[in-house]
């Protein structure tokens, strides 16, 4: 057995037993070499019982400033970036092999040029309202990216 393992096999006995904190666990999971999901998926599958809902949510991260707002058109910083994904969804994602993946657009596709683009919107799509998204929202997003007077750094200048 390594020695990250060993550490990783105490880590665990600790959650179960609820000896330690979700906190301490994820920092020397990290430190024994996991990454965050993975020392997350350990945590819920070992601890004694599963963090709360509620509560604060609390981030450390450059970029921050009192300017930042939530108009996807105005991003222009790491923070406001990593924070919009936290709450808005895309039509594609990234996915953690590398490879494009559906989100809100489940197919997709484009003309041998590029300049023409189809997407299949999820039917089980929604806003955080409850209310469906539409291909006219999809649009509408967009076109608030590409607008005349828009700022947006998405914008082909």
């Amino acid at each position: 057995m390594t020695k990250d393992q060993a550490m990783l096999d105490r880590l665990a006995e600790a959650a179960r037993q609820g000896k330690i904190s979700r906190r301490s666990f994820m920092h020397y999971s990290m430190a024994a070499g996991l990454t965050s999901t993975t020392a997350t998926g350990l945590w819920t599958t070992t601890a004694k019982a599963a963090p709360s809902n509620g509560g604060t949510f609390r981030i450390a991260q450059h970029d921050g400033n009192t300017s930042d707002t939530h108009d996807p058109g105005t991003y222009l910083s790491f923070g406001q970036i990593a924070m919009a994904h936290t709450h808005r969804a895309y039509l594609t994602k990234i996915e953690t092999d590398q490879t494009l993946g559906p989100d809100v657009a489940t197919e997709w596709s484009a003309t041998p040029d590029a300049t023409e683009w189809t997407f299949k919107l999820d039917p089980k799509a929604t806003f955080h309202s409850g209310g469906k998204v539409t291909g006219a929202d999809v649009v509408a997003s967009m076109n608030h990216h590409r607008g005349e007077d828009s700022k947006s750094a998405a914008k082909a200048h």
